[in-house]
C-alpha cells in the first residue's frame, strides 16, 4: 500500500484492510451481544471495547505505514499494549461477576483480543525480518508464542525469521 499508493493493487489492498478490521469489530461485538440483557456486563466492557478498537485502529497504521519506518514498529506498540489494558479491563469484569456464562464470553473475547495482539506481533516480527533485524523479529515471534504456543501464524512466522537469519549467514541469536 505504501510503496505503490496510486496502483490500483494498493487501493484494493487498502479496502480489504478496511474490510478486514471492520470484520474484526463485528466479531468483537457479536460476543458481546451476547450478554445484550445485562446492562452493567456491557457497561462494564465499554472501555474494554474501546481499547480493542484502538488495538485494531493502531494495527492497522502499522501495515499502512512504511515497513522501514520506525512509525510502524511504534503503531504496533501501541497496538499491543491497548490490547492488554482492553484484557485487563476483561479480567476486572471477571473478578466482578462470577457466573458461568458472563466467564465464557470473556474467555471468548479473551481469545479475540489474544488474536489480535498475536497478530501485532507477527506483523512487527515480519517487518523487522524485511528490515535484517533478526534478533529483534525473533523476540516478537516469542512474545506471540508466549500468548499462543500452537499459533500457527507465529509458528511460521517464527520459521520464516528463521530462515531468513540463516539465508543471510548471521543468524538471529
Amino acid at each position: 500500500v505504501q510503496k505503490l499508493p496510486d496502483e490500483p493493487q494498493a487501493k484494493e489492498a487498502a479496502q480489504y484492510l478496511d474490510e478486514y478490521y471492520s470484520k474484526n469489530r463485528e466479531a468483537r461485538d457479536d460476543h458481546v451481544e451476547a450478554a445484550d440483557s445485562d446492562d452493567l456486563l456491557n457497561t462494564d466492557l465499554k472501555r474494554g471495547k474501546q481499547y480493542y478498537d484502538e488495538m485494531l485502529a493502531k494495527n492497522k497504521e502499522g501495515l499502512l505505514a512504511s515497513p522501514a519506518s520506525s512509525k510502524a514498529d511504534k503503531a504496533w506498540t501501541a497496538a499491543v499494549k491497548a490490547g492488554e489494558r482492553a484484557l485487563s479491563e476483561i479480567d476486572k469484569v471477571g473478578k466482578k461477576k462470577k457466573d458461568a456464562g458472563t466467564q465464557e464470553l470473556l474467555a471468548s473475547y479473551r481469545k479475540v483480543v489474544n488474536d489480535q495482539i498475536i497478530e501485532c506481533y507477527t506483523n512487527m516480527a515480519s517487518a523487522l525480518t524485511n528490515r535484517s533485524s533478526f534478533q529483534q523479529a525473533m523476540k516478537s515471534v516469542n512474545k506471540a508464542l508466549a500468548i499462543d504456543p500452537k499459533n500457527s501464524s507465529a509458528v511460521s512466522m517464527r520459521a520464516r525469521v528463521e530462515e531468513a537469519s540463516s539465508r543471510s549467514g548471521r543468524g538471529w541469536w
